[in-house]
């Protein structure tokens, strides 16, 4: 006798990977000089995600299986499952791309918040530019992405140029002094890892 999932079941088990790990609309930061580009990528929703479509793909390979051998009662079911399966790809690939929506950025030990340039449209973003202090080589941010709250410290050095009658400040080998993600990779276009053009990507 062939197993087959209940179409009810699946549904349900899929609407609940979709709320806790759909893409939300994301805000970006307005433009701060200095700045280092940040993404942000949510493995553990991505896990459950790719599990969600192995087993939507399985019910929907035995239900096209039942409607070949003459199911007809079938075909509304896996037509509403192919729609859900669409919607899995979609979101695993947002977050593959970083896609996210980050609720707000805070300075530790001050109640500023950083507010996003997107954040009255609230469009999805992949990559943010979080300003750096323009007073002190560290800057300390509290990041709330789905509730969740984490902490990234970035320390570098500062030097200011005179270019014409405008002065210029910008920071230079930055660095992660700490943070609490699960990982994260920096990657520098100069040797310098200068401010504007230096970018963290971290893993959640």
């Amino acid at each position: 006798m062939r197993f087959l999932l209940s179409p009810v079941i699946i549904l349900i088990f899929l609407a609940g990977i979709i709320s806790a790990c759909n893409e939300c609309n994301d805000c970006g930061p307005g433009s701060a000089y200095p700045f280092f580009k940040i993404r942000f990528f949510n493995i553990d929703s991505l896990i459950k995600v790719e599990e969600g479509i192995s087993i939507a793909q399985d019910s929907l390979d035995s239900l096209n299986v039942l409607i070949a051998e003459g199911g007809d009662e079938y075909i509304p079911a896996r037509d509403q499952l192919q729609n859900e399966l669409s919607r899995l790809f979609v979101i695993s690939n947002n977050i593959q791309n970083g896609k996210i929506r980050v609720e707000s950025v805070s300075g530790i030990g001050t109640d500023k918040i950083i507010y996003y340039r997107d954040s009255v449209t609230h469009d999805s973003l992949t990559v943010f530019n979080f300003p750096l202090s323009m007073d002190v080589g560290i800057a300390n941010y509290i990041v709330d992405i789905y509730g969740r709250k984490d902490t990234l410290s970035v320390l570098y050095n500062l030097e200011t140029k005179t270019l014409g009658q405008s002065i210029l400040i910008r920071a230079y080998e930055l660095n992660v002094s700490y943070h609490t993600y699960d990982s994260l990779k920096i990657s520098c276009i100069s040797e310098t890892c200068l401010s504007n053009a230096t970018t963290i990507s971290v893993y959640f």
